[in-house]
């Protein structure tokens, strides 16, 4: 069972951790063809909210049933570490960039058709940017505990 959560892991943060990478790159994308903004807007929400929100989602459990699973996990300081940080990427992006991403999708959408929209869509790309790069930094700092597994004090 340990090595089938741990699998399972392993492989949901690389996609969420990918995800996050295709969308930035579609963002770049994004800025650098206007005419097809309405188009990658809506495959950068496709993709949080059809990979990186299940991703993070299947990681997380996968990674607090590892973590229920053994003692010596519940005892180590870098899990609950670990365990924050996780939580905090798959809050960020279920509860604020995959919503920010529907918005510049819909703004974006709405701008195609010649509709005054221009400070709302820099505003939700803003956001978006922000804060999928927050689930990034901090998914990044689970794995990098995960992988260096420091004391933090203690026994």
């Amino acid at each position: 069972m340990q090595r089938t959560l741990k699998f399972i892991h392993i492989a949901t943060s690389a996609a969420f951790l990918g995800s996050l990478a295709a969308a930035a790159a579609l963002a770049v994308a994004a800025a650098r063809d206007p005419a097809q903004l309405p188009a990658l807007r809506g495959a950068i929400a496709w993709v949080l909210w059809r990979v990186s929100v299940p991703a993070v989602l299947l990681l997380w459990v996968s990674g607090a049933l590892a973590m229920l699973s053994r003692q010596a996990y519940m005892d180590a300081r870098w899990v609950w570490v670990k365990l924050v940080a996780g939580s905090m990427a798959a809050a960020v992006v279920m509860v604020i960039a995959a919503p920010a991403a529907d918005l510049a999708a819909d703004l974006a959408r709405r701008a195609a058709t010649g509709q005054p929209v221009g400070a709302a869509l820099a505003a939700a790309l803003a956001r978006e940017a922000l804060w999928t790069g927050v689930a990034a930094a901090t998914g990044l700092a689970a794995m990098a505990l995960g992988v260096w597994r420091p004391r933090l004090g203690g026994r």
